[in-house]
C-alpha cells in the first residue's frame, strides 16, 4: 500500500510530472481524471478525423485505453504493464500502474510515451551503385509511426491489412511508404532489390524485431 492519504501520492506525481514532456494522468475507480499534466491536457486535446481511421477519434482511442485500465484495476494493487496504441497516426506506448491505498481507494496512474525509436541499420550496396558510402541514413528520419508502417511493408504485408492493424487508412499506410520509396530509388533500380539485399544481409531481422516490439512478443 501507498499509504492512507491520495491526495499525498496526486500531489507526488503533480510535483514530478508537472512540467515533463510526458503524458501523465491519475484516474480513480470511476474512471475520473484526479490530475492530469499539461502534456497530457495537450495529447488529447487534438482534432477528430474521422475519415482517416479510428486512431484519429479520441473516443475510440479512450474506450481502449479504458479498457486497459480495468485490467490493471483487475489485477490488483502494484500491478503494472505496458501497451502499444495508435493515436492520430502515431505509435505511443502506455504505462500503467494500479497503486491502492489503506482505505481502500485505488488510482491507476497513466504514463505515455512515443513508441520507442529504433537505430535502424545503414545500407552500404555495393555493385552497380558504388556511391554509396556514405550510406542510407532515411532510418534517422523515419518517425516511429512510418518505421513500422515500412517494416510490415518490407515483409510482404499489403496496405489494407497494415492499415487495419495500426488504425489508419489504407492510404495514410500508402503515403508513409512513398517518400521511402523515393530515396531507396536513388540507391536501388527497384524496390525489390533492395528487399532482397535486406534479406540476404541479415537486416531483415531488424525489422521483425520492430513488428515483435509493436505485438508486445519477445
Amino acid at each position: 500500500m501507498f499509504g492512507e492519504d491520495p491526495n499525498k501520492y496526486i500531489l507526488n506525481v503533480q510535483n514530478i510530472y508537472r512540467n515533463s514532456p510526458v503524458p501523465v494522468c491519475v484516474r480513480n475507480k470511476n474512471r475520473e481524471i484526479l490530475y492530469a499534466n499539461g502534456a497530457f491536457i495537450e495529447l488529447f486535446s487534438r482534432e477528430d478525423k474521422p475519415l482517416s481511421g479510428e486512431s484519429y477519434i479520441r473516443l475510440q482511442v479512450e474506450i481502449f485505453l479504458s479498457s486497459l485500465e480495468l485490467e490493471c484495476q483487475a489485477l490488483g494493487h502494484g500491478s503494472a504493464f505496458c501497451r502499444r496504441f495508435n493515436f492520430h497516426g502515431e505509435i505511443y506506448q502506455i504505462r500503467m500502474e494500479n497503486v491502492s491505498f489503506y482505505n481502500d481507494e485505488s488510482v491507476v496512474l497513466w504514463q505515455i510515451n512515443p513508441f520507442p525509436d529504433y537505430p535502424f541499420f545503414a545500407l552500404n550496396q555495393s555493385g552497380s551503385n558504388t556511391n554509396t558510402s556514405d550510406k542510407l541514413t532515411i532510418w534517422n528520419d523515419l518517425s516511429p509511426g512510418t518505421l513500422v508502417v515500412f517494416s510490415f511493408y518490407m515483409l510482404g504485408v499489403g496496405h489494407a491489412t497494415i492499415a487495419r492493424e495500426l488504425g489508419i487508412t489504407d492510404r495514410a499506410s500508402e503515403d508513409r511508404i512513398k517518400p521511402v520509396k523515393r530515396k531507396i530509388k536513388e540507391f536501388f533500380e527497384h524496390f525489390d532489390l533492395f528487399r532482397v539485399s535486406c534479406i540476404y544481409k541479415g537486416e531483415i531481422d531488424s525489422l521483425l524485431s520492430i513488428i515483435r516490439e509493436f505485438y508486445g512478443v519477445k
